[in-house]
């Protein structure tokens, strides 16, 4: 008998960081039972960064909750089929907005990053210690500097696609002691999010308040979709895909539910009906901005 699906989280990580990084909490939440994935960035441009995401998203067994770090926040922020957003220390950016666009970053930051002939920039080691991983401990901040990697220009320009913040639960976490990102900023991007919390940490608490960042996505994915509801919605995604129609929609035949798929094929054949692979129902999700899980016992 198949028991209960295991709590999904996505960790996404911050300009000059590695997935690396994350590794202490996604140990504690693995010891939990939890899911994690933790892809890596740094693929040239927001919207690369915010795809590859996506298909870390779309393999998960179950809605994941998703922690945006940072810059992370600009990617999640553009994400489709998730349970719950989570931003520390993050960019939620609105309609037209960029990380770059809405500044707050302390002008000691701005005196850490060098620039090399090829256009990448990286991260003075001395400056970064003080201002992202000042109140960690010392060996972890040692261990944290020695990961930092060069960072190619351009994504924190990268205006994301779409807005999951609007339509999907979010918690904002706001450290009061960041020396990166102005808490100011960060409380005033928070009123964009469902629930705030306040934290007396750094710009890293991944590193040096891991409880906290475990008990929130802990608590938070207790109140993401459990098991009784995946089976209502994919039934729901079969429905309006038009799987109860003998056309799709370019032929004049508007699906149940009014999604229009993008073809003219039947609606059986199409890739996106009830014996679809779970990948293409996946893509079919993204398009309409709608949640899709797979059901227990059911592979991607």
């Amino acid at each position: 008998m198949t028991g209960p699906l295991p709590p999904s989280v996505v960790l996404v990580h911050g300009l000059y960081h590695d997935p690396q990084h994350f590794n202490l909490i996604a140990r504690a939440l693995r010891a939990k039972g939890f899911d994690v994935a933790v892809p890596e960035l740094h693929r040239g441009s927001l919207e690369a960064d915010t795809e590859a995401v996506q298909q870390v998203v779309d393999t998960m067994s179950r809605l994941p909750v998703v922690f945006g770090h940072s810059y992370g926040g600009s990617v999640i922020t553009g994400l489709t089929s998730v349970a719950h957003l989570v931003y520390v220390a993050a960019f939620v950016p609105a309609e037209g907005e960029s990380a770059a666009g809405l500044g707050g970053t302390s002008p000691q930051l701005a005196s850490a990053i060098v620039s090399s002939e090829s256009g990448a920039t990286h991260l003075a080691p001395g400056v970064a210690a003080d201002l992202f991983y000042h109140d960690c401990p010392a060996e972890l901040a040692k261990r944290a500097v020695s990961l930092l990697r060069p960072q190619l220009p351009g994504c924190g320009r990268g205006i994301p696609r779409r807005h999951a913040w609007r339509d999907t639960p979010s918690t904002y976490a706001v450290c009061q002691g960041d020396l990166v990102l102005d808490p100011a900023l960060q409380a005033r991007m928070a009123s964009r999010c469902g629930t705030v919390r306040t934290w007396p940490s750094g710009h890293s608490p991944f590193l040096s308040r891991p409880d906290l960042v475990v008990e929130l996505i802990d608590e938070v994915s207790r109140q993401a979709v459990g098991p009784d509801d995946k089976t209502a919605l994919v039934s729901r995604v079969d429905r309006e895909c038009g799987t109860q129609r003998p056309e799709c929609g370019t032929r004049g035949v508007t699906p149940v539910g009014s999604v229009k798929p993008r073809h003219g094929r039947p609606a059986r054949a199409c890739g996106e009906g009830p014996s679809a692979p779970w990948k293409h129902r996946a893509a079919w999700a993204r398009r309409t901005n709608r949640a899709l899980i797979a059901p227990a016992g059911r592979g991607w």
